[in-house]
């Protein structure tokens, strides 16, 4: 649900446990994945049931105006499904859109296979990535060096 961490953090935890030797990648992906779709399908579901209801309360009434509500209804209509696997990519704010396809009506059923197809980029992603990073700290260390000469160089000349 990304509360009280976000998903992203304990994905990059994850996988640099992994990078040690103390889990395996597949089992970490399985596992995550389950999760990520777990808290997606509660917060859909709660939005379904309750969240017509949410929005006459305060604080949400400021935030689910039903202006806002209708237009987000406009915009889901059109492009909901894409939306849902579009918000696998966005961390901070997905929550958000999981909850609003549910609030919104979207079908579970094609919402969830949407949601799994950006899980299966996103979660083996981050979970090699770190492989990756970790196993070439002193190259990365490198090329960062080189680059903080660059960016100064280009913030010289820029402001010069």
């Amino acid at each position: 649900l990304g509360m009280p961490i976000s998903a992203d953090l304990v994905l990059l935890t994850i996988a640099y446990i992994a990078y040690q030797g103390n889990a395996e990648y597949g089992i970490l992906i399985f596992v995550s994945l389950s999760g990520i779709l777990l808290s997606d399908t509660l917060m859909f579901f709660i939005a379904k049931k309750y969240g017509l209801k949410l929005a006459s309360i305060w604080p949400f009434k400021k935030v689910l105006t039903p202006d806002r509500i209708e237009k987000a209804r406009v915009g889901f209509n059109i492009h909901g499904y894409r939306v849902v696997f579009l918000a696998r990519f966005m961390p901070g704010i997905r929550t958000v859109f999981m909850f609003t396809s549910g609030l919104l009506g979207l079908r579970y059923w094609k919402f969830i296979a949407h949601d799994l197809a950006g899980g299966l980029i996103v979660v083996p992603c981050m979970i090699y990535s770190i492989k990756w990073v970790a196993g070439n700290k002193e190259l990365i260390l490198e090329q960062l060096h080189k680059f903080q000469y660059l960016a100064l160089a280009v913030g010289i000349l820029y402001f010069s």
